[in-house]
């Protein structure tokens, strides 16, 4: 047993280090804004509820999707003074945007709508934006008061309404729906009775340090936040009236406050000078790590990162949940302990350190100790152990920092101690030779140690003696991580071995954890980290989502998060979600390459790492609620035209583009794609573009998915998708084809029945042929035309035996070309007048003189169409149904009229008329309605009767 003493404060040991921070930083990165290769400055920061960062600068609305920004311009002249002075989402989605020049605008698609156009009513900046409970916008201005109104209206609230000056920075709401105004003279608390103001005025006279009120807030609790410009913040309880100064605020000297973000642990602050953190018990204004950087906004993301404009051309952006040490970069963290104060203790090269919360760190050993600390651990005492690799193990008394050693003499197992754990009085340390149980008898508050060893080997059961790490689980297990054997446990005094034929396929187990439901993590060397549930292992690897199968260090968070100490950096693993969270470059673990069980959980649940490169803090309570890439369908086009929101399309309207993102700011260029288009794809199909086009999509219904991810892992479950449908051509539609069934059936069903009407049209056409044939023939050969012409020719013959033989001829030729053209349907108008003169040429043997018949056709009309025997007939009737005598000849005119054959005769109708039955002009209408021509025209006057035959 040795014992030596080292004076805590000594000046000596003071002087190896000057470590004076008083707490960790965070790590900021830096992206340019550029618009048009143009650096824009920003002011104003907003993650909108689909997860875009909206950017407000003095070019104009800019929305980042991590991989580029797009402007959202306003139109015309209106877009000339583009500086954007106040960015603001309602509770309906809507983004609302102010400007210096007084122009209040909204989001419309690609571009904003102005709402309030600049000097109509406000020309001063717009500060700030707000819609309150009742849906009422509120908008501040530097200058010219509140306006407060719904849809396009708005009515002024300023100093003749009671407000205590126009000049107003910032709007919030408390709990009971009164709206809180920052002024230039205090704050207003204004709650609205029928449209009318009724405010309320805090100022210095009731206690307000500072009647300059820049930015307000209000916390869960209901009370107040308020920053000013010189006198820091105060907190403001409405219930008790009384205003309450933190002590960090007490003696300001960082400028004007810009905004006051609060958080569960704490309140971030951003001033004139940078960036801070308020602790929540407001003893402790500590640095962010942006010194004299001008803030004028903040925003804290889904993915736990901070985001700061400070009216420059950059953002700065860090992750909340990983803090550092500045003064410890580039050192190399052997062993890391937080112990049950808030105190760190950390060993690195240059000796053994004790950081307590919001203080200077102590210096308690220097590098000429020669102790190579491999291990740390807090007894229930508070005394510190500290493992070295070949000297044993110390026991450490903070407070007077003498210390004592325990080697092998003193019954220790081995000298190379790589892990201490215990509970209660008893202590397990792995050793390379082996587990020793310190058991500590009596007092353990002394120096004074009254101790036992009881050791186990390989002989005693333990699968091998290289032993990396003891673990005592809440079931009073201890777990034993080993080189060469896998997993060893000890329960009710009796050693079990886990390895591959247990499904554990990794020999070499490096550490040990156990999560909030019992199940034990472990890490192995290449294999990964595995779960122990009691009856099984369950490997997690790069397939899940981890960044390296080579962890030093592991933890169980608060959350249920197992965290995984890697050469890469850290992986946050979800188990209950089977995600896994990654923080490397971005949130400052630079090539942390670590050494074995450099992890420690604090009694705060904060978790500090050691690395290669300094001391590391991570924070769950920082930690991002969003694991996973969020996915957007940011458009849809057709023919490279948008058509966001419409769901169907045309036939000739199947070129579609679909434009996506992974929003995910932390590593963008990790993003991966997965799309598919059911109805078309088979299967999804994997690439980094931000789009994918259909050419030439056939008709149907489809549904366009998408997933992002930030490893190879894909939650197709939160796939967007995008129904939308392709009309087929009208020709290919149902009722296209019921139509032309029905054509097709009511065409052959028409030209059936026009088939069966053609054919009774042809029948009656034939009977009415028929019919006019044998009228005509019986009106020929009737027996008084016989009886007639017999008569006349025994007259002749008696009289001139020569006219005998020619009225024979003509007689016998009438019979003749009237039997030949009884069977025609049309013969030329020359043969119906040859025709008709050689019956004129047999009446006139019987009337002589007193039958007059003129016949007046042109030329160019005889080889028009008439149907046959049709004159004939029309002047028989003309013969039977008038008077002929000397005294009152029959004048028959036959000429042509406007394609027409028109006979006329005068009109002097027998005293005895015959009986017609007017069978020969119906017959004669018939057979031209069948032939299809113009209708015969029959007119009677008291002089004439006329009739028309149409010419064909």
């Amino acid at each position: 047993m040795k014992l030596r003493v080292k004076g805590v404060v000594a000046a000596c040991m003071l002087a190896l280090l000057q470590f004076t921070a008083t707490g960790q930083v965070l790590h900021f990165n830096t992206t340019e804004v550029e618009l048009n290769n143009q650096p824009v400055k920003v002011r104003r920061l907003l993650q909108d509820r689909q997860g875009f960062v909206w950017l407000g600068t003095s070019e104009g609305l800019l929305r980042y999707t991590a991989t580029g920004f797009q402007q959202v311009g306003l139109p015309g002249e209106a877009g000339k003074n583009s500086i954007v002075s106040a960015v603001y989402e309602d509770a309906e989605n809507q983004l609302w945007v102010g400007f210096e020049d007084g122009l209040l605008a909204r989001v419309n698609g690609s571009e904003l709508k102005p709402v309030i156009r600049n000097g109509k009513q406000i020309n001063s900046p717009i500060a700030a934006i707000l819609q309150a409970k009742n849906k009422d916008l509120w908008v501040a201005t530097y200058g010219q008061g509140l306006y407060v109104g719904k849809g396009n209206r708005f009515y002024h609230i300023g100093t003749k309404q009671g407000l205590p000056d126009d000049y107003t920075y910032s709007l919030a709401e408390d709990n009971q729906g009164r709206v809180w105004v920052g002024t230039d003279r205090g704050v207003a608390i204004i709650k609205l009775k029928n449209n009318r103001p009724a405010i309320e005025v805090l100022d210095s006279g009731k206690g307000l340090p500072d009647n300059i009120v820049t930015t307000i807030s209000a916390l869960p609790t209901g009370q107040m936040l308020i920053g000013m410009q010189s006198a820091g913040l105060t907190n403001y309880n409405p219930e008790t009236g009384k205003f309450t100064t933190p002590e960090a605020s007490k003696s300001w000297s960082y400028g004007s406050i810009s905004l006051l973000q609060p958080h569960q642990n704490g309140t971030w602050v951003g001033t004139d000078a940078g960036l801070y953190w308020l602790q929540a018990d407001g003893k402790r204004l500590e640095p962010a790590g942006l010194p004299k950087q001008k803030v004028t906004d903040l925003l804290t993301d889904r993915e736990g990162y901070i985001w700061v404009a400070g009216n420059s051309p950059t953002l700065q952006r860090a992750n909340t949940a990983i803090r550092s040490i500045p003064q410890l970069k580039g050192q190399t963290i052997h062993a890391v302990l937080a112990a049950r104060d808030n105190s760190t203790w950390f060993a690195t090269n240059q000796g053994f350190f004790r950081k307590p919360a919001g203080a200077p760190a102590q210096v308690f050993m220097n590098g000429r100790d020669k102790f190579q600390i491999v291990s740390l651990y807090e007894d229930k005492w508070g005394y510190i152990w500290l493992g070295t690799m070949g000297q044993g193990v110390l026991r450490l008394n903070p407070e007077t920092g003498n210390y004592k050693q325990l080697t092998i003499t003193d019954g220790l197992v081995n000298e190379n101690v790589l892990s201490i754990t215990g509970k209660g009085n008893e202590l397990w340390l792995a050793t390379l030779g082996g587990v020793s149980k310190c058991t500590i008898n009596g007092a353990g508050h002394t120096d004074g140690l009254n101790y036992s060893f009881r050791n186990f080997t390989q002989q005693d059961g333990l699968g091998i003696n290289y032993i990396y790490q003891a673990f005592i689980d809440s079931r009073n297990r201890v777990w034993f991580a080993t080189d060469g054997k896998g997993l060893t446990m000890l329960q009710n005094g009796k050693f079990t071995n886990f390895s591959e034929k247990d499904g554990l396929l990794s020999r070499t187990v490096y550490s040990i954890t156990e999560d909030r439901k019992g199940n034990i993590w472990l890490s192995t060397l290449n294999k990964g980290v595995y779960k122990y549930d009691g009856r099984t292992f369950r490997n997690y690897s790069l397939k899940d989502g981890l960044h390296d199968l080579n962890i030093t260090g592991i933890a169980a968070d608060g959350k249920g998060n197992i965290l995984l100490l890697n050469r890469q950096g850290l992986d946050v693993l979800q188990p209950e979600q089977n995600t896994v969270r990654f923080y490397g470059r971005a949130a400052g673990i630079q090539e942390p390459d670590p050494n074995l069980n450099v992890i420690s959980t604090g009694p705060d649940g904060r978790i500090w790492l050691g690395t290669q490169n300094g001391l590391l803090c991570y924070d769950p309570a920082f930690a991002a609620a969003q694991h996973e890439a969020t996915t957007r369908l940011q458009d849809v086009q057709v023919f490279f035209k948008s058509v966001q929101g419409q769901r169907i399309f045309d036939h000739d309207s199947n070129h579609l583009t679909f434009n996506y993102t992974g929003l995910w700011y932390q590593n963008p260029e990790d993003i991966t794609y997965s799309v598919k288009l059911n109805g078309y794809d088979r299967s999804w199909t994997e690439s980094r573009n931000h789009s994918i086009t259909y050419p030439n999509l056939p008709p149907g219904k489809y549904r366009f998915q998408v997933v992002s991810s930030a490893t190879s892992q894909f939650p197709y479950a939160n796939a967007v998708d995008y129904a939308f449908e392709i009309r087929p051509p009208f020709w290919r539609t149902y009722w296209f084809y019921g139509l032309t069934f029905l054509a097709a059936a009511s065409g052959l069903y028409l030209f059936v029945k026009g088939r069966e009407k053609r054919l009774r049209e042809a029948n009656r056409q034939e009977k009415d042929k028929v019919m006019f044939q044998f009228e005509t023939l019986k009106s020929q050969v009737n027996p008084h035309f016989l009886f007639n012409s017999f008569n006349t020719l025994i007259s002749t013959i008696e009289e001139d035996p020569e006219a005998a033989v020619v009225y024979v001829e003509k007689l016998s030729d009438f019979f003749r070309v009237m039997l030949t053209l009884r069977e025609k349907d049309l013969i030329p108008l020359q043969e119906e007048l040859d025709l008709l003169r050689d019956y004129v040429y047999l009446q006139q043997q019987r009337y002589r003189d007193n039958l007059e018949v003129t016949i007046a056709v042109p030329e160019a009309s005889l080889q028009k169409q008439i149907a046959p025997l049709t004159l004939q007939l029309l002047l028989e009737n003309a013969i039977k149904h008038n008077i002929i005598s000397k005294s009152r000849p029959l004048q028959v005119q036959v000429f042509e009229q406007d394609d027409f054959i028109v006979m006329q005769n005068n009109f002097q109708p027998k005293q005895n008329p015959v009986l017609s039955t007017n069978i020969g002009l119906q017959n004669i209408r018939k057979r031209y309605h069948l032939l299809g021509a113009q209708k015969m025209v029959v007119t009677q006057t008291d002089t004439h009767f006329i009739v028309k035959i149409p010419l064909i």
